[in-house]
């Protein structure tokens, strides 16, 4: 049967289609209108499948949890329901995390929104098998006998990752994905937090032009398009004004 879980890791390790004719262009896809051309983005736009790094480390860490407890010796058969459903619980939470860049495509370039809350998930999923490990030695370990305070310690520290795993998804899906992601209000202020991210960059570039034209303009009577390239400087300084005063961090 394909799961949801399979059908994104499809989605997640799909190749770049750049020898697809249909894969060409904007890399968007849509209803194309003239208002669309003309860069009126419409409702139904989606970005094409292309891979996300994040996603795909996820899921990785997903599996290597779901098979963890197939060749983990030392269970007995409560212990391992016990074991099975708190490592289950954990690995189905992980797979809704996992699913935000399908709730929010544009998440797939927004690595500096979701790399610490995926490495920090993939921390807490990691540690999860060997804490139960712990919980749970070989049927002749001395500890089954002589250490039950620190088994049952083992187990409330295993319970309090599934725990915290639970808290980091639920903070995932509330925080991240964008509901408007699509219309063009939700694009719009996509594109303009991404803008504003890279303010200094932006600077950066107004100071060459400037510097670039600044003799251009020094005479009399400058060329038109050194007069346009000055114009275009004027019109970085503000913008990079309004940026700043919008992100003062």
């Amino acid at each position: 049967m394909i799961t949801t879980t399979d059908r994104v890791i499809d989605r997640c390790v799909t190749v770049s289609r750049s020898h697809d004719p249909a894969a060409m262009g904007s890399g968007w896809t849509s209803e194309a209108t003239s208002d669309d051309r003309a860069g009126d983005f419409g409702v139904h736009h989606r970005p094409t499948p292309r891979p996300c790094p994040e996603q795909r480390r996820l899921l990785e860490a997903i599996r290597v949890a779901a098979e963890h407890l197939a060749s983990a010796p030392g269970y007995t058969g409560e212990e391992r329901r016990r074991a099975q459903a708190l490592l289950g619980d954990a690995v189905a939470q992980s797979r809704s995390a996992a699913e935000i860049f399908d709730i929010d495509p544009t998440l797939t370039d927004e690595s500096n929104l979701t790399a610490h809350h995926v490495d920090l998930l993939i921390e807490l999923l990691g540690q999860l098998p060997a804490k139960l490990d712990a919980a749970c030695p070989e049927p002749n370990d001395p500890r089954r006998t002589h250490g039950a305070a620190a088994l049952a310690q083992q187990w409330a520290e295993a319970i309090a990752l599934a725990s915290a795993i639970r808290a980091r998804v639920n903070q995932m899906l509330q925080e991240l994905p964008r509901p408007d992601w699509a219309s063009p209000v939700g694009q719009h202020r996509i594109s303009r937090q991404r803008l504003a991210r890279n303010v200094a960059l932006i600077a950066e570039a107004v100071d060459l032009l400037r510097a670039a034209v600044g003799s251009a303009v020094a005479v009399d009577v400058p060329h038109p398009q050194a007069r346009a390239v000055a114009r275009l400087v004027d019109t970085l300084d503000t913008l990079v004004e309004d940026l700043r005063a919008e992100n003062p961090h």
